[in-house]
């Protein structure tokens, strides 16, 4: 009989800023077991940019991250006004801003693909964060679309905590998961030097080109470019480590 190695040996390194990170902790528990620890140790956090945001209820508002939706809050209302988004929390987020939501998909292509074809006159603003992972923008605006982007908050870049430096320089095996390419970035240069085997989830192959794995570390890339997706690519790391 075949089984799936117990996790108590591996540590959890999660990277993103709360209260995502912690969040995330308890759906890897509830879908994959416990691990022999989670070390929470975010490496960007959120700054309000003080954006100038059209009042234009006309527009049509497109969000590719729910942390896009938590620094609105205060400065637009949703009410009256549509939207489009990024990944099903994004969705949510945006329903409880007040916006009425005209779709939404996993990823940024796909989104771009689908308000292409949606036949839009209206202004477009692409409500979103400093750092962007891919061009949605341009790619509306290739298609002949009245599109901006305009960004309201920065990702902080943060130093790994002390725990999580102490982690990887113990000799033992570490699972991350990496939901953007400047988080594997930051998280790369942050684990230079480790002796610990650092294996990464990453939720896309464009994350998964920003990370410097070593000799003997697994990198497993999502199906789905959602959390569920990365907690299914998070589990098939330990794959190689059955017994019988």
């Amino acid at each position: 009989m075949v089984s799936k190695v117990n996790l108590s040996d591996t540590l959890l390194l999660l990277t993103r800023p709360e209260p995502a990170a912690t969040r995330f902790a308890g759906q890897v528990e509830q879908r994959l077991g416990t691990f022999a620890g989670v070390i929470v140790s975010p490496l960007m956090e959120i700054e309000v940019l003080p954006a100038e945001i059209p009042d234009d209820p006309a527009a049509h508002h497109v969000f590719t991250s729910e942390m896009a939706l938590r620094a609105l809050e205060g400065r637009l209302s949703g009410q009256g006004r549509v939207a489009w988004c990024v990944g099903g929390r994004t969705a949510a987020a945006a329903r409880a801003a007040g916006f009425e939501v005209l779709g939404k998909e996993p990823d940024v292509d796909r989104l771009a693909r689908r308000m292409e074809t949606a036949g839009l006159s209206e202004k477009i603003l692409h409500l979103g964060g400093l750092h962007r992972a891919g061009d949605l923008v341009g790619h509306l605006q290739g298609a002949g679309l009245d599109a901006r982007a305009i960004a309201i908050y920065d990702q902080r870049s943060l130093p790994l905590s002390d725990q999580a430096r102490i982690a990887l320089q113990d000799v033992g095996d570490v699972a991350t998961p990496l939901f953007s390419a400047r988080s594997a970035a930051l998280l790369a240069t942050e684990a230079a030097g480790r002796r610990a085997r650092l294996h990464v989830a990453a939720i896309s192959p464009a994350v998964l080109r920003s990370w410097r794995g070593l000799p003997g570390e697994r990198a497993e890339v999502a199906e789905m470019p959602d959390a569920s997706g990365v907690i299914q690519a998070l589990g098939s790391l330990f794959d190689a480590y059955r017994y019988a």
